[in-house]
């Protein structure tokens, strides 16, 4: 995940809501550069926008758990074994396996959906 994008999710987690303005004092990011994270952000289903009145203000999905595991934290065996696990869920749903030799950061999102398939 961009940094920044990881920088977003972890304010909102510590501070609950946020305005653009918030966010910019407290990441010290441009306010463009921030409106096109939040919006990828958006996409993604991790955070909504939430307006009263005048003010918008961006806060993590109900549905977003903020699991973050990046592989560079991990030992080469653990590393190896997170991204055959990971291989196996993208197999699952028709994915393309991740290659070797790269990094990777994860974010685990819960689907509200209660036919959505579940693993273990």
């Amino acid at each position: 995940m961009h940094p920044t994008r990881q920088a977003i999710i972890d304010a909102l987690e510590d501070h609950r809501r946020l305005t653009t303005i918030d966010l910019e004092k407290i990441l010290q990011e441009s306010r463009y550069n921030l409106y096109h994270h939040l919006n990828v952000l958006g996409q993604q289903g991790l955070i909504r926008e939430k307006i009263e009145g005048k003010v918008k203000f961006y806060e993590l999905a109900k549905e977003t758990h903020v699991v973050s595991i990046s592989t560079t934290e991990l030992s080469a065996e653990r590393k190896d074994l997170f991204i055959k696990k990971l291989n196996e869920l993208l197999e699952l749903s028709g994915g393309k396996p991740l290659p070797k030799g790269k990094e990777y950061r994860c974010i685990i999102v819960e689907e509200s959906d209660e036919n959505a398939p579940t693993f273990t």
